[in-house]
């Protein structure tokens, strides 16, 4: 790394100065690029050298960025099973305990930021469900409840969720469409959904990147990304229409070097029950935990 001054002009004083971070070797034939940042601008400049000494044996700039041109597994139809709920494929089955904890005009709510719903009538709620269950580009899992949340719903469907937008060529998938019912969230169970599902993308099906979108003005969705250890990636403004309303569209990820990095094993740590005391109320949360606080 080098310092050197910029060139005199009205414009830049030559007293100030930018850092060039400088490749080893030639980027191709004879190409060498120098990376500049100036006052957190970004410049690349590029120059021809008429010789190079290139040492044997070591790598070029593109070996550095290269990776091994190997897919992701396509997701299969399987259940994911946890210590408190289990993520099985969505099916015409669950749609009576779906449509009882998330249908109806008290559960109305719950699909303000949906593209679907809300749903009156079991009719066009089971229609939903089916069209859902039988999607070839979407792979919807039903939230089933082990541990009773309610007496009425255990060993039952309490929400669902989906990954799609399944990209196995550059190993990019999202996960999308999180309906939970008013039991789930907030719950340890609601965590461990989005462990279950990220350890099924990252370890099972080596997909590099989970992206998480919801709609900007939905900041329980947004809390609940970071909280997970998702990154913010910007607001997409003006990305979509849904329901005859704007939607600007935040952006978060997880790429695998932060789930192998750290995420995983915080919330391994935080769904452990060592994490929680006799009433079941976590000793420490999972932000502090992946920080190491």
């Amino acid at each position: 790394m080098s310092a050197r001054g910029m060139s005199t002009n009205s414009k830049v004083p030559n007293h100030r100065f930018t850092l060039a971070l400088h490749s080893d070797h030639s980027l191709q034939d004879g190409l060498y690029a120098t990376l500049c940042v100036y006052h957190n601008v970004v410049f690349i400049a590029f120059r021809v050298l008429v010789f190079e000494m290139v040492w044997p044996n070591q790598p070029t700039f593109f070996d550095i960025i290269s990776i091994p041109n190997k897919p992701a597994i396509p997701p299969t139809r399987k259940p994911l099973h946890g210590r408190t709920i289990t993520l099985e494929p969505l099916t015409a089955a669950h749609s009576d305990s779906l449509f009882s904890c998330l249908g109806g005009a008290d559960n109305a709510t719950l699909w303000d930021y949906m593209p679907d719903g809300p749903f009156t009538s079991k009719a066009d709620f089971d229609n939903f469900i089916h069209y859902a269950a039988t999607s070839e580009d979407r792979l919807f899992f039903s939230v089933m409840d082990r541990t009773g949340l309610q007496d009425a719903y255990s060993g039952k469907a309490v929400g669902f969720l989906s990954l799609f937008r399944i990209d196995v060529k550059n190993r990019a998938v999202e996960i999308g469409f999180v309906t939970f019912s008013r039991m789930l969230q907030r719950t340890t169970a609601a965590t461990e959904v989005f462990y279950l599902i990220l350890a099924f993308v990252f370890d099972e099906l080596h997909f590099r990147r989970c992206e998480w979108k919801c709609n900007d003005l939905n900041v329980p969705s947004k809390r609940a990304a970071t909280r997970l250890g998702f990154l913010f990636e910007g607001v997409f403004r003006k990305h979509m229409i849904v329901k005859g309303r704007n939607r600007d569209s935040a952006w978060f990820s997880i790429v695998d070097e932060e789930w192998k990095g750290g995420v995983k094993g915080a919330l391994e740590k935080w769904l452990d029950d060592d994490n929680f005391d006799a009433d079941g109320r976590q000793k420490k949360d999972l932000v502090s935990i992946r920080l190491g606080k």
